[in-house]
């Protein structure tokens, strides 16, 4: 069943579900999208990069994606990703694309909101949905920027263009993160009751499903559930034991004083490393490792992984990793204070 851009984004909202946007470039993606959506029911959008559109690439692909979606009986759309100008997003039109994004972000916010009207004109004349960018979603690689979309700017710049889908800045990046994302939830919620158009999350692949999950929730009108909303993260660290103390003294520093430590061993096949044995890698040692353990409340908890990345990064295999979770709930046993109260230790 054939979806443009807004239909099929209406239907997750409506139905409490996000929308999942693939990027495809040859036969076997096309492929892989539309078995998993027909397996799992689930609507889907298959996306094509922009520098695709600048190629013969999209005008051969895109046939095969047209063909999928008429066969397919789950929603599906056709969506131009990133769009990099009125060129990419003509020849979209052209090869049956149900749905362009027109990425201005790096432009002044007023120059954004005059090329991304003008697209929002032109394809409304084919009744085709518009996705806009308003704070730029960068690369993982040169890190998450903490520079989030502001609301404000969200309702102007949606109300100016006409756009029914937004992309916005919460936290996520292209590429591959060197850290687990975490995704600034509140302001994703803001971002939801600030404005009328369909929010979008870039640089999704990475990000914890749970993560995920709370950026959905927090779209509804259901209150966040106590988990997701405590404010409070458990950080745990894997490392070297070599690093240990002068990571013990980093996040001494930033005002993490309640550490839980445990010696651990590192057993496991790492990419690039280990012994063959046949012609097949092997497990060939145990590792001594340290688990570090820490949760915060008032210090934030990008704060921490990035002092320890800082401490723990060398760039060679067994540099550690770095897992994030959400807390509920922090009871001091002894007081019965809870969370934040639970856990300072000077009393």
């Amino acid at each position: 069943m054939i979806y443009d851009l807004k239909k099929i984004l209406d239907i997750g909202e409506e139905n409490g579900f996000a929308v999942p946007a693939f990027n495809v470039y040859n036969l076997e993606t096309v492929m892989g999208v539309m078995q998993a959506a027909e397996e799992t029911g689930a609507p889907v959008i298959f996306q094509m990069y922009s520098r695709l559109f600048d190629s013969q690439i999209a005008q051969y692909v895109a046939p095969i994606i047209r063909e999928a979606m008429n066969n397919m009986k789950t929603p599906v759309a056709f969506h131009l990703d990133h769009g990099a100008g009125v060129p990419e997003v003509l020849r979209a039109f052209r090869y049956g694309a149900t749905g362009v994004m027109i990425d201005a972000s790096r432009k002044p916010l007023e120059e954004n909101i005059a090329i991304t009207k003008g697209v929002v004109e032109m394809a409304a004349e084919m009744s085709i949905g518009v996705e806009g960018e308003l704070g730029e979603v960068g690369k993982a690689a040169e890190g998450v920027s903490k520079d989030y979309t502001k609301v404000e700017d969200a309702a102007k710049f949606v109300n100016e263009t006409g756009v029914c889908a937004l992309a916005v800045a919460v936290g996520t990046a292209h590429g591959h993160y060197k850290q687990a994302p975490v995704l600034a939830l509140k302001r994703i919620e803001e971002l939801h009751e600030g404005q009328k158009a369909h929010l979008v999350l870039h640089g999704g692949s990475g990000v914890p499903d749970d993560q995920i999950a709370a950026a959905v929730k927090v779209t509804q009108d259901t209150p966040l559930p106590a988990e997701l909303d405590s404010g409070m993260h458990k950080v745990v660290m894997i490392v070297q034991l070599a690093k240990f103390e002068t990571l013990k003294k980093a996040l001494n520093d930033i005002g993490v004083t309640g550490i839980t430590v445990t010696q651990v061993m590192g057993c496991g096949l790492q990419k690039g490393s280990g012994e063959k044995y046949r012609g097949a890698e092997v497990d060939a040692t145990l590792l001594p490792k340290v688990k570090v353990e820490v949760v915060v409340s008032k210090i934030p908890v990008e704060k921490v992984i990035d002092t320890a990345t800082k401490v723990l990064y060398t760039g060679h295999i067994g540099d550690g990793k770095i897992f994030v979770y959400n807390v509920a709930k922090v009871v001091k046993v002894r007081t019965g204070e809870v969370n934040y109260a639970a856990l300072q230790d000077v009393e």
